[in-house]
């Protein structure tokens, strides 16, 4: 290799050296798969996201996607305060589609939901002696 004229190694195909960069914002699920795009939220942190863009009026898509000045993709929560602006799209947060998280949450929602209605069932005890024949397994006072 040779030196070029502003001292840089000269390739000798002529264009410049393309890396890939592994921080690239195109992935994968790990969980089920599908493909998601790594995006920043305004807390400067990553948040996948699915890669298609929703309809405007889409209800369940609550995040506003846009590329800043660096090229950077850049979400944020749509509000009533915050609208969607015009250079935005709507997206949808890999966490709200992921089949194993849906599934999971939907488990967790249903024990939840088991234990209010068995707490609902047992009888409202306030008084000492019925919280003592309470404990003793006693049928309660009336």
């Amino acid at each position: 290799m040779t030196r070029g004229r502003h001292g840089h190694t000269a390739r000798p195909y002529g264009g410049p050296r393309k890396v890939w960069h592994p921080t690239s914002e195109d992935d994968f699920c790990e969980r089920c798969g599908l493909p998601i795009r790594w995006a920043w939220t305004e807390a400067n942190k990553k948040m996948p996201v699915d890669p298609d863009e929703a309809d405007r009026d889409d209800a369940a898509a609550n995040l506003a996607v846009w590329r800043n000045h660096l090229r950077r993709l850049c979400v944020r929560v749509i509000t009533a305060e915050r609208p969607l602006l015009g250079f935005e799209h709507r997206g949808i947060p890999h966490f709200a589609t992921c089949p194993p998280l849906v599934a999971e949450r939907d488990a967790k929602r249903a024990v939840r939901e088991s234990r209010r209605a068995a707490a609902a069932a047992t009888p409202d005890v306030t008084e000492p002696e019925q919280l003592r024949a309470a404990r003793r397994g006693e049928d309660l006072p009336s």
